[in-house]
């Protein structure tokens, strides 16, 4: 075929051209030369994993919570990072995606990015519809929060186990305060990703194991619209062993 391409160039300075370029094969024919093949698999990553180099061009399921949704693409995070979902092959229905919702979605990583070392502008983007799946969410109607042993030895490199939950479309913070209410540890901060958990090791933010004594746990959810929120709390002691 014909290779044809469609810019709006600043030709004084090529690299000011806004995004919207198109290169497009026109006429072309094509020849099947094989078939039979076994049908890739996706590699199922981490938000976080998602955006690097090493990625591009590979076929990678995610899943996540939409915390933005934007003509031609939305985004997700299930905590360790956030995903550009990107409308590139297809003409795909990206309004059937709110604020709140949880999807798996399986697409081709691809990057737009026209910035020295070219390790950013990544974007998922899907094939079909049926690489976008919403999941089953259990939503709290109010902030919850419950710690599975009040009493840590952080000494011996015990952990306890924190387990929370969130209205639909809240943000919340998730932190860790000692008896005279100043913060030690945040332990989650963002859109609320349904029940979620972690463990903590009983440091601080500093890294540095937290002095023994009594500590809230307490989390926080704030309603996108400015509305009424809602808080939780739970007491852990942070102990030591006596000689």
């Amino acid at each position: 075929g014909m290779v044809m391409e469609y810019r709006s160039i600043n030709y004084d300075n090529p690299m000011t051209t806004p995004p919207g370029s198109t290169t497009e094969i026109l006429n072309a024919s094509i020849v099947v030369v094989a078939r039979g093949f076994d049908i890739v698999q996706p590699t199922v990553m981490w938000c976080g994993e998602v955006n690097h180099e090493r990625n591009e061009g590979r076929l990678i399921q995610t899943s996540g919570v939409v915390g933005r949704v934007d003509g031609f693409s939305y985004y997700i995070s299930d905590g360790t990072g956030v995903v550009q979902v990107y409308q590139n092959f297809t003409a795909l229905d990206f309004s059937r995606f709110a604020v709140g919702d949880s999807v798996r979605v399986t697409g081709a990583v691809l990057q737009y990015d026209r910035t020295v070392p070219y390790l950013d502008g990544y974007e998922l983007a899907p094939r079909y519809e049926s690489d976008m799946v919403t999941c089953a969410t259990n939503y709290a109607e109010k902030a919850t929060i419950a710690a599975t042993a009040r009493v840590l030895d952080a000494d011996a490199g015990e952990m306890v186990e924190i387990a929370w939950n969130a209205p639909r479309a809240t943000t919340i913070e998730v932190r860790v305060f000692d008896l005279k209410g100043r913060s030690v540890r945040t332990l989650a901060s963002g859109l609320s990703l349904s029940a979620s958990r972690l463990a903590w090791d009983g440091r601080g933010d500093d890294g540095k194991l937290v002095p023994p004594g009594a500590y809230i746990c307490h989390i926080k959810a704030s309603e996108r619209n400015g509305g009424d929120g809602s808080e939780a709390a739970v007491p852990i002691v942070v102990g030591m062993k006596l000689n």
